[in-house]
């Protein structure tokens, strides 16, 4: 559990997401994906007091094994060109608030063959009707019916569309 005040913002900086990720309990999780159309996002505020220790915060929640997971502004370590555009998006949202640093998950696209490569819609609505036909969806439903409102991507309107969910 992630130690952050209890309130959460909606004014967080528009980014390129969507359902993209298969993670643990078969979910298909929200991540950053290059040339999605920008969502809003939601935000909250660490209880850390450094950025090192928000960064191992958010590291721990995700089980994440490398420090390259979890973003940040200011940056820690070297930027991949690929998340550019969000690191700069992020900086300028994070000035704008007067936010001494941010820490964000960085955890890219990852198909149901675990390959780390962006799956097409078909192949994500495949896996989800697979997971529903084995009676094994509840995790997954859970997750795309609990993701905020305001996060209205194309997947996850065909996802409504062709399975009912959220």
């Amino acid at each position: 559990m992630l130690d952050i005040e209890p309130d959460w913002y909606a004014d967080g900086p528009l980014l390129p997401i969507e359902f993209a990720r298969v993670s643990r309990g078969d979910r298909l999780t929200l991540v950053i994906v290059e040339n999605a159309p920008l969502q809003p996002t939601l935000w909250s505020m660490s209880r850390k007091l450094s950025l090192e220790e928000a960064r191992g915060d958010l590291m721990a929640r995700e089980g994440a094994t490398s420090s390259k997971a979890i973003g940040s502004w200011p940056q820690v370590g070297a930027v991949d060109l690929r998340s550019k555009v969000v690191c700069d998006a992020i900086e300028r949202w994070a000035i704008g608030k007067r936010l001494a640093g941010a820490v964000w998950t960085a955890l890219g696209p990852k198909a149901p063959d675990s390959s780390h490569r962006r799956a097409t819609d078909d192949e994500l609505v495949g896996y989800l009707r697979t997971l529903k036909q084995a009676g094994r969806s509840a995790e997954a439903q859970r997750y795309i019916e609990l993701a905020p409102p305001q996060i209205q991507t194309p997947l996850r309107a065909r996802i409504r569309a062709e399975l009912g969910w959220g």
